[in-house]
């Protein structure tokens, strides 16, 4: 077996000092439950890059990326949508 050096480096901050994170939530399918979802994130101030929206029978996933400063902030952002109505679980993607 022959050792292999592989050269990395960090990801480079953005130029806002923010960094792109995926969210994914589980929630029951409602009439305005992505409304909510998204009234959270712009009340917080934060930056929706992407989203995306599977509905199933077992309610919906709604997968989002968004611009957080750091995983304090990240954390802040899922709770806050934790507390939505409707939504079953928050992880991230």
């Amino acid at each position: 077996n022959k050792n292999r050096i592989v050269s990395a480096e960090w990801a480079q901050e953005s130029p806002n000092g923010e960094f792109e994170a995926a969210i994914c939530v589980m929630a029951h399918n409602s009439l305005t439950v992505m409304a909510d979802l998204t009234a959270a994130v712009a009340e917080m101030r934060v930056t929706l890059i992407s989203i995306n929206m599977q509905s199933s029978d077992n309610g919906i996933t709604i997968c989002l990326s968004v611009a957080c400063r750091n995983t304090e902030h990240l954390y802040q952002i899922m709770g806050r949508m934790r507390s939505i109505k409707d939504v079953e679980t928050v992880t991230r993607a």
